[in-house]
């Protein structure tokens, strides 16, 4: 039987984790190695973890997003980790209002990022549009109607 380790520890454990795969490349880890980082990243965002907890996670996973860049182009490997990251997110928007704020700021970020490459024009050729994962398209018919009860719940607060 493992011994629960102290939410401080997890917290400073885990920004030293994101600090560490800021400063590093894809290229310096193995595939199972960046496995490895992936599935400690999710265990922390469950929801059983305290706040903080999950949102130093939160930032130790954009840190280790740049590690996984082989892993996203991969269809299969992509679409589980967005989905993780989706449900993720989901929970956190409907059940903590500091959390929420960031998996919407999330979300936002990536709106962000594919609209760019939806305006991109590929130099020489004007066409218009690059191909990207349609994250967002993928995840509005979930996504839309959480976004409409957090407003809605604004409001009545």
């Amino acid at each position: 039987m493992t011994k629960e380790k102290p939410a401080t520890l997890k917290q400073a454990t885990l920004e030293t984790f994101g600090y560490v795969c800021e400063e590093i490349s894809h290229k310096d880890l193995q595939e199972d190695e960046v496995n490895y980082v992936l599935y400690v990243v999710v265990q922390g965002m469950r929801y059983e973890e305290s706040v903080d907890v999950r949102l130093t996670t939160t930032r130790a996973l954009n840190n280790a997003l740049n590690l996984s860049k082989t892993k996203f182009q991969n269809e299969t490997d992509r679409n589980i980790i967005m989905n993780e990251i989706f449900q993720f997110t989901v929970v956190a928007v409907q059940g903590d209002k500091i959390f929420g704020l960031q998996a919407i700021k999330f979300w936002s970020s990536i709106c962000d990022e594919e609209i760019k490459l939806q305006n991109y024009k590929v130099p020489d050729t004007h066409v218009s549009e690059v191909p990207h994962p349609r994250f967002i398209e993928k995840a509005l018919s979930s996504l839309v109607p959480v976004l409409l009860d957090t407003l809605h719940e604004g409001k009545e607060d």
